[in-house]
């Protein structure tokens, strides 16, 4: 179902325990279509904790990077088994 993933890196003007990412995912809905969502990571304890607004998803992982790639692992899994209905309630633009 997915070609391949790349992550992007964009920092934003936040404080440096919050960044953000792009995350692109190339995702076989009708048509193979490569989507890219923010992943945003946080600092929490000893680890980070990422999470994609775009679709309610989070994840964590001990280092930015670890973190950065479980979230994107978590996307996948959601477009391979979240329901038609369900993609449509979290991401209305697909």
């Amino acid at each position: 179902m997915f070609a391949r993933s790349d992550i992007g890196m964009m920092f934003t003007n936040r404080p440096p325990t919050v960044m953000q990412r792009i995350l692109s995912v190339s995702v076989n809905l009708s048509m193979r279509k490569t989507f890219q969502f923010t992943a945003v990571i946080e600092r929490e304890g000893d680890g980070y904790v990422s999470s994609c607004p775009e679709l309610d998803i989070a994840s964590q992982g001990e280092t930015v990077e670890i973190a950065t790639e479980n979230l994107k692992e978590v996307v996948e899994l959601f477009f391979e088994s979240a329901s038609h209905q369900e993609i449509v309630e979290r991401a209305s633009w697909v």
